[in-house]
C-alpha cells in the first residue's frame, strides 16, 4: 500500500486524472468526480479495494448520463430505464447507483410519472383497472398507482358513461341483428317489442364494460342510467352473459 503523493491532471481527457502514488507510480486515470464524491485526496492511501470502488464509481457515472440521456427523450419509470441501462451492459451495481442519483435529484420518480399518466387518462374511456395494468406494463408498483388514482380523483363513472355512449349504437345494432335471427329461427316472436331489442342491447353493455374493466357497481351504476332514459329498471342486465357476444 501507498499514499497518493499528488493528482494530476490527463492531458486529452479533461474529465480524468490520475494518481501519482509516493513511489511515483502512477494509477489511473479515474474519473474527477470519483475522486471527489470518494474523498480521494494528496494522502489517502491507495488499496486495491479503492481502485475497485473507483471504477465502478465511474461506471455508475456513465450510466447515469446515458439514463440523463434516455430520459431527455421521455419520461420513464425505473424500471423501464434499469432495463435500458442493462442492455447498454451496465452492470445490477452501476444501474442501482445511477438510478438512486437521478432520483435523489427529483429527474426520476415513479409517482410522477404514475401521477402524470393518471392525468393523461382523465380523457380516456378507460377504467381504473385498464389504467393501472397501463401502469404496471411500464414498471410501476401497484402502490404507487392505487396512490395516484386517488390523489387525481379519477372519474371512472364518467369515463364509462363515455365508452357506454359512444358503443351502445353498435351494440344496439348487434341486438337488432340477433332478434332477427331469433325470430327466423322461431325463437322470438313475430312481435317482439323495441324495448326488449334495447334490453338486450343494454345487455350487451354491460358484458362490454365488464371485459373492459369497470367494477360491477359502475356498471350497475351506468346501465341504471340507460334504464331510467327508457323508463324501465335494468338493475340486472348487465350480469347477464351471452355466448354471441363473447
Amino acid at each position: 500500500m501507498a499514499q497518493v503523493k499528488r493528482i494530476e491532471p490527463v492531458p486529452k481527457k479533461r474529465s480524468h486524472r490520475v494518481l501519482i502514488l509516493e513511489n511515483e507510480a502512477e494509477c489511473g486515470p479515474y474519473h474527477a468526480m470519483s475522486l471527489i464524491e470518494l474523498s480521494v485526496t494528496s494522502g489517502t492511501v491507495f488499496t486495491e479495494t479503492l481502485h475497485r470502488e473507483l471504477i465502478e464509481h465511474e461506471e455508475a457515472l456513465n450510466a447515469y448520463e446515458q439514463g440523463l440521456t434516455y430520459l431527455e427523450r421521455g419520461a420513464h419509470s425505473k424500471r423501464e430505464l434499469a432495463r435500458y441501462l442493462k442492455r447498454k451492459g451496465f452492470s445490477e451495481t452501476a444501474c442501482q447507483m445511477a438510478i438512486g442519483r437521478l432520483a435523489t435529484l427529483e429527474i426520476l420518480s415513479d409517482a410522477q410519472l404514475a401521477r402524470r399518466l393518471v392525468e393523461q387518462s382523465m380523457h380516456q374511456s378507460v377504467s381504473n383497472r385498464s389504467v393501472a395494468a397501463r401502469l404496471a406494463k411500464r414498471g410501476i408498483e401497484g402502490r404507487i398507482t392505487d396512490i395516484a388514482l386517488r390523489e387525481v380523483e379519477r372519474d371512472e363513472e364518467k369515463a364509462a358513461m363515455q365508452l357506454a355512449e359512444k358503443k351502445l349504437p353498435e351494440l344496439l345494432r348487434r341486438a337488432e341483428k340477433k332478434v332477427e335471427r331469433m325470430r327466423r329461427s322461431g325463437l322470438a316472436r313475430q312481435g317482439l317489442q323495441k324495448d326488449e331489442t334495447f334490453r338486450l342491447g343494454i345487455m350487451f353493455l354491460g358484458q362490454y364494460l365488464s371485459r373492459r374493466g369497470f367494477k360491477p357497481s359502475t356498471v350497475s351504476r351506468v346501465i341504471k342510467q340507460f334504464g331510467a332514459s327508457q323508463g324501465e329498471d335494468y338493475e340486472d342486465v348487465g350480469q347477464s352473459d351471452d355466448a354471441e357476444f363473447e
